[in-house]
């Protein structure tokens, strides 16, 4: 394990450290991909089969699994085994286990004979063996002489080696007109590009309300903004059949309606995405906004569609300078959760028996609290002033018509507007940022004002939501008149929580967030005993957690202020944890935490004081080859991912460990490498 500077050992010398092997990726880096396409493959097989013949290949799946589950074992020489014999199950022992352990050849076989579809040939080529998915880009024209629809749709492979490869697949199409859902249209998808012409039965007619009949039979009132367009919205691809990503090009207003009036909660969120992709004049900006508004007060829209509907309000102020979104949310929550005493309006006591407005109760003080703007800003709204912020540039560009469009067909804001809207959002984002002036005022009015008298639902939630909240407003440019109210908050809430516990020690959890923020921002001197004190066993897990993360966050941080950096005394507390924790879930979260990365936390062996390196280091690496890591195969691939970010891909040249010492790090001497120390790199994830 020779040095090649200082980033140790030569990384081709341990091939199981490499980026790209399979033995050295966690369960958290590959189970996400692995589970979303497993999930996409075997729906896109349920279409491809048709849903009755699917399910009676599930039902002969489990008929045949229940009939070798109740087959009496068998021993070796063909003797029948007692009931009560400790041995193999008889579905292990009779050599059945194909059914019930189900692999691609028994499952391949189990669909030819139910109904004599060929996977291997017809779909597993596309699905299966190869990567990639399918990548359409769809454009909507109308043509009113002939009262027809114009799609172009273009294909293109991505993620796949073969980058020309194109699927052949059937490919629906739903078009919401004026006067309903009639059909749902069918195409083959075979080349590159298509234009396909769908007749409409709705004739265009004067601008007025209307009532539309949706595709579930609910009808709904719709004003059209054009006269001569008869189509609400477009989807491609409705039902999810095709592991797929595509992009439909409508115009806003369409995009707007199917957001606000499609009862397919999966069609209102991806209207809400791609609306927030675009660029777009201030007036249909408001228009967006109002529309998003509409949606978080409609009480038939799904929950997680109204939450979805006011993050993307509060990103409109963050990333837009819309700070207007800002003031139609506090309206908002006024509106719904305010109640009007003479001239003085107060927050009413909690009452969560609508669930679903009890989701958006929570998130609006979330929302509003991750809208951070530059003091510029800050000073323009506190002084009743118009800020034009960097997307102004945008949004004139797109307002004037002087566009251009990029390679891939988009249209982008002329070359010297977006110059100039980049080097603002280039200022903005070196520039310090600050809360909103309205925010920190109105989420520590909901704190100090909040009663849960008469609520027959504990309040730890929302409470806890409040104090992340506030932690969430403590930024580097903080004005010091707010530091000395957040603390003193934080405390209360922290000492309270201690005499009469919340339910997860949710309080508690806000509470030391808080004070975290304020001691990795410099506002306070930091104390790392109270997180140290709520970590150690015997305090609720979910506490526990947070105050390990609050350990690792501050471990290591580089002040933007100052430069300054703070000292790892704190490092053998985790390490304590890593080694000896009685819970084998806290020790795995701290390994997951420790190695995430943190651009504010400066984590390495050479920011170590010389005489922690090797101590430290020899603890990592005892832990590692510890009981624990091989019993634990996601634990230790965590450890070893921690391990190669404190100290890279090879030994340090701080450490020199004789066989005598140690257990021996060189290829030369130990031949037990980081995958092998963990049982073989993870076969048993």
């Amino acid at each position: 394990a020779g040095g090649t500077g200082a980033g140790g050992a030569d990384p081709d010398a341990y091939p199981e450290l490499a980026a790209r092997g399979v033995g050295a990726l966690s369960r958290d880096a590959w189970d996400p991909y692995m589970y979303s396409k497993a999930h996409c493959a075997v729906r896109a097989l349920a279409h491809q089969l048709q849903a009755d013949v699917f399910q009676q290949i599930v039902n002969r799946l489990l008929i045949n699994a229940g009939q070798v589950a109740r087959m009496p074992a068998m021993r070796g020489d063909g003797q029948t085994m007692h009931a009560d014999a400790e041995d193999e199950p008889s579905w292990m022992s009779a050599g059945t286990s194909g059914a019930m352990l189900v692999s691609t050849r028994y499952f391949r076989r189990l669909v030819r004979t139910v109904c004599g579809f060929e996977m291997k040939t017809h779909f597993e080529p596309a699905w299966l063996a190869d990567t990639g998915h399918v990548a359409l880009r769809v454009s909507v024209d109308y043509n009113r002489k002939r009262n027809s629809l114009l799609l172009r749709v273009q294909q293109r492979a991505v993620g796949s080696e073969d980058m020309h490869r194109l699927y052949n697949t059937k490919l629906s199409i739903k078009v919401q007109e004026l006067d309903g859902v009639w059909d749902n249209h069918s195409h083959t998808l075979s080349a590159e590009q298509h234009e396909w012409e769908i007749s409409l039965h709705s004739k265009a007619k004067r601008a007025q309300h209307k009532r539309v009949r949706l595709e579930n039979g609910e009808y709904v009132e719709v004003l059209p903004e054009r006269q001569d367009f008869t189509v609400l919205w477009v989807r491609v691809d409705p039902e999810y059949s095709l592991p797929r990503t595509v992009t439909v090009r409508q115009l806003d207003y369409m995009t707007r309606y199917q957001m606000i009036h499609d009862r397919d909660v999966a069609s209102q969120l991806d209207a809400m995405q791609e609306l927030a992709r675009k660029q777009m004049p201030s007036e249909n900006l408001q228009r967006y906004a109002e529309a998003l508004v509409t949606l978080i007060k409609d009480p038939r829209t799904f929950f997680r569609v109204r939450t979805a509907a006011v993050q993307q309000l509060a990103g409109l102020a963050a990333s837009r300078d819309f700070l207007a979104g800002v003031d139609m949310l506090i309206g908002l929550f006024k509106e719904l959760f305010y109640a009007t005493d003479g001239r003085v309006k107060l927050v009413r006591t909690c009452d969560f028996r609508d669930y679903a407005l009890y989701f958006v109760q929570k998130a609006v003080p979330k929302a509003l609290a991750s809208v951070h703007i530059t003091r510029e800003a800050a000073e323009a709204v506190a002084a009743g002033r118009d800020y034009l912020g960097p997307e102004a540039a945008l949004a004139a560009a797109a307002g004037s018509g002087e566009a251009e469009v990029d390679a891939d067909g988009n249209e982008v804001p002329a070359a010297g507007a977006a110059v100039a809207a980049a080097g603002a959002g280039a200022t903005k984002r070196r520039g310090a940022l600050v809360p909103h002036p309205a925010v920190l005022p109105f989420v520590a009015s909901l704190v100090k004002h909040h009663d849960n008298t008469g609520n027959p639902f504990s309040d730890s939630f929302y409470l806890g939501d409040l104090l992340k909240a506030l932690a969430q407003c403590v930024t580097p440019a903080l004005d010091e008149s707010f530091t000395l109210m957040l603390l003193d908050e934080f405390t209360y809430q922290l000492n309270r929580d201690k005499l009469l516990m919340s339910h997860g020690a949710q309080v508690s959890r806000g509470a030391l967030l808080g004070l975290c923020q304020l001691q990795a921002y410099g506002k306070i001197p930091q104390d790392m005993s109270v997180f140290v004190e709520h970590s150690r066993h015997g305090h609720p897990i979910s506490l526990r957690l947070v105050s390990i993360e609050c350990l690792v966050g501050l471990t290591c941080v580089q002040d933007e202020t100052t430069k300054a950096r703070n000292g790892l005394s704190n490092l053998s507390e985790l390490l304590d944890i890593l080694a000896s924790d009685p819970v084998a879930r806290v020790q795995y979260e701290t390994a997951v935490r420790m190695t995430v990365p943190n651009p504010n936390r400066k984590l390495g062996i050479r920011y170590l004081h010389h005489s922690m390196q090797k101590t430290t280091i020899y603890r990592l690496w005892m832990t590692l080859v510890g009981r624990q890591a091989e019993a634990d195969a996601r634990f230790g691939l965590t450890l070893q991912r921690f391990y190669e970010a404190l100290c890279g891909r090879g030994v340090p040249p701080c450490l020199h460990v004789t066989a005598a010492a140690g257990p021996s790090m060189s290829r030369s001497g130990s031949r037990r490498s980081l995958a092998a120390a963990i049982g073989g790199g993870g076969g048993g994830g």
